[in-house]
């Protein structure tokens, strides 16, 4: 039985992770106010993998807030941004080895799909 609440105890804190984590603009990369303030692509889609199992609606909503803001600052030739700060507008294209943004993308538009009723 105990292993059954540690489970139980390690989701609920999880869970209270994640929502430290929304802004309006979708998922932090950091529930510390000193930590991370920008969405980042590939942070906030992984954190979709699993918001968008749990049925919470506000976990969705970031998911979606998310996938908004990456959209909103999507450069005229398609490229998704490695990260944005919603609080200054900079976006991010400075890290040579992050290459996988547009593919996180396009994974968390299929995520959402599968959890939500948008089309």
């Amino acid at each position: 039985m105990q292993g059954n609440s540690l489970i139980k105890e390690a989701r609920k804190r999880a869970l209270d992770v994640l929502h430290n984590c929304i802004t309006p603009h979708g998922f932090r990369a950091s529930a510390l106010a000193a930590g991370y303030p920008q969405i980042w692509a590939r942070d906030s889609m992984i954190v979709s993998l699993g918001a968008t199992t749990t049925g919470d609606p506000d976990l969705l909503a970031a998911s979606r807030a998310s996938l908004e803001t990456m959209s909103t600052h999507q450069s005229s030739r398609g490229l998704i941004h490695l990260n944005v700060n919603p609080d200054t507008g900079y976006v991010s294209t400075e890290n040579a080895g992050g290459t996988d943004s547009n593919l996180w993308y396009i994974l968390g538009h299929f995520l959402y799909q599968q959890a939500s009723s948008d089309s």
